[in-house]
């Protein structure tokens, strides 16, 4: 066995998590403002401090399509220090929000994140979590019978 200060460990998961949250709000306001959409750059939204967790996903973006129409893009963020193939959590309610906008949904996922580094390292799944990743179940709720 071990002692773990599950506080410290997850106020330290938390601030990692808002730290590569708010790198993709970054991230995704560059890409707009790139193609020179200064007006959805503008409405990005970093939903899960605005409106709380709990949505979904963790940031409102948005596409274009070749029309010159946005799109809403629905963008769960997830962080770790490990590297690419490093499992992440992932709630059932971000899976089933997913299922329901597969056409919209993305995650992107950062890997070896540093706090003080400026290159961010990650890759985008588009649609639904089922298909795109392999899920196995690490904890379980239960209710007496």
């Amino acid at each position: 066995g071990h002692h773990t200060d599950y506080s410290i460990a997850q106020k330290n998961h938390m601030i990692l998590g808002d730290a590569g949250e708010r790198a993709v709000v970054e991230l995704e306001k560059r890409k707009l403002r790139a193609i020179g959409r200064i007006d959805l750059a503008n409405r990005v939204e970093w939903v899960s401090k605005t409106q709380g967790d709990g949505l979904g996903y963790d940031v409102l973006s948005f596409e274009v399509n070749d029309k010159g129409d946005s799109i809403d893009l629905y963008i769960e963020v997830k962080t770790t220090t490990g590297g690419v193939d490093k499992p992440f959590e992932i709630s059932k309610n971000e899976v089933d929000f997913a299922e329901e906008f597969p056409d919209n949904f993305v995650i992107i996922r950062i890997f070896e994140f540093k706090m003080l580094g400026a290159n961010i390292k990650y890759y985008k799944v588009s649609g639904s979590v089922k298909e795109g990743f392999d899920l196995s179940a690490s904890s379980y709720i239960a209710s007496i019978r």
